[in-house]
Formats: C-alpha cells, structure tokens, sequence
C-alpha cells in the first residue's frame, strides 16, 4: 500500500479525539497553574474584569499567551499517531491556492458589515450596548504602541493559529471523517462560535465560522482560515488603537 492509499485510509478517530480532549485539559490546568503563581491572582482580577476594561494591560496579554500557548500541543497530539500524515489530517498538507489571499478579504469585508452593521442596527433598535467584551479588553491593551505590537502577537496570530487548528483542523477533520464536509462545516462553525460564550460575540462570528469551514471544505486546507483568521483579528486590533 503506497503512501496516498495510506493517507486516504488516514483519518481522526475517536481515540485521536479523546487524546485532544484530555490534552486540552490538561493544558487549561497547567495554564491556570502558572498564571495563578504568574503573573499571580490580584493582577489576574484586574486583567480580566468582568467589564472587559483590563486593568493590567500586561497580566491580560500574559493570560491570553499562556493559555493559547498550552493549548497548541493538543492539536498536535491529535494527530501524532499518524506519523507523517498528521499535518495532512489537520489541513496543512495543502497551501488553499487563491483562496489564501481571497478568504482574508471576504473575512474582512463580512466582519466588518456583522460587527459594525448589524451590531450598529441592534444597538439602536434596543438602545443598549451589545458589543462583545472581549472588544472593550482589546482595547484597553492597545493603549500603547508597544502594548499595540504585543497584542497583535497574541490575539492577532497566535491566538486565531490555535483556533483554526482546533476548530477547522481537529474538529473539522474529525467530523468530515465521519459525517462529510457538510457537516464537518456546520459543527466546527457551531462550536467555534459557542466558544466565544458572550452572545453578542457568539452571533458575530457564526457567520465568519461558516465562512471559515467553507474554505476547509472547498480547498481541503486550514491555511486560508488561519489567514483569513490572522488578518481579521489583527485588523481588528490596529484599529482598536488607532481609534483609541
């Protein structure tokens, strides 16, 4: 059996599932172990305020880094048992052709109607702030050029790669596995936006989620999701500090 037969017989199980799963808890705990004696509780309170307004732009960025940081390793547990087909599984193994620098732009083009259009009309028919929380924290992190540069590291890069890995690489593969693309589509869209938790933010990314899944199917690649991913954020980011 030649390696392309090996590699269409390849695929995410559910014991690669569990393996991530257990990995990912894993990580989350280690995560909250460092943080707790690093940068440490009080700072921890002030970086993650229920408001969203960091108190500790710094102790924000930390948490952001550390927890995406020990998350990453479980993607690649997923997969480590497939040996060389592993990168193929999670999407990697294919550059996405044109889409690589066509899905950024449709991303971009998409967020900012939902984010500032629909967002917009819902704010004014309910006469009350909706905006996710999570943007009110992104810019207090921007207050500086430098804490500008940080940030776009961790949320604008780091933070969409491990995204991307876990919801249209893990997810993703492990569904298309078993259920096809269709599906693979909607339950990563699905979960991707459930992660966001706060409804508003759950209601502002399903649509790029769906986008996002639609690439994985349609080029059988992660790369342009976690471009288009890169880009969003990071725009996102820029223009929180540049309007201060």
């Amino acid at each position: 059996m030649d390696d392309k037969e090996n590699l269409l017989l390849s695929r995410i199980r559910f014991i690669d599932l569990l393996i991530f799963a257990g990995a990912l808890v894993v990580g989350i705990v280690g995560a909250l172990l460092v943080l707790w004696q690093w940068p440490g509780e009080e700072r921890l309170e002030k970086a993650l305020s229920d408001d969203g307004v960091s108190g500790d732009p710094i102790a924000s960025l930390i948490a952001f880094a550390v927890f995406f940081a020990f998350m990453l390793p479980a993607t690649a547990l997923a997969v480590i048992r497939h040996g060389r087909h592993g990168p193929a599984l999670l999407g990697l193994d294919r550059s996405g052709g044109r889409w690589l620098w066509l899905l950024p732009i449709v991303v971009l083009v998409v967020s900012f109607i939902v984010d500032d259009g629909l967002l917009r009309l819902a704010e004014m028919l309910f006469e009350t702030d909706l905006r996710p929380t999570v943007g009110a924290m992104v810019s207090s992190m921007t207050t500086t050029l430098g804490h500008t540069v940080l940030t776009v590291l961790v949320v604008g890069v780091l933070a969409p790669v491990v995204e991307e890995l876990i919801f249209r690489g893990v997810v993703y593969g492990y569904v298309e596995g078993r259920f096809g693309g269709m599906a693979a589509l909607i339950v990563s869209a699905l979960l991707f936006a459930a992660a966001h938790i706060e409804p508003a933010h759950v209601a502002v990314v399903l649509p790029t989620g769906i986008l996002l899944g639609w690439a994985r199917m349609r080029t059988g690649s992660t790369w342009p999701a976690i471009a288009a991913h890169i880009a969003n954020n990071t725009v996102a980011t820029v223009l929180a500090y540049l309007t201060g």
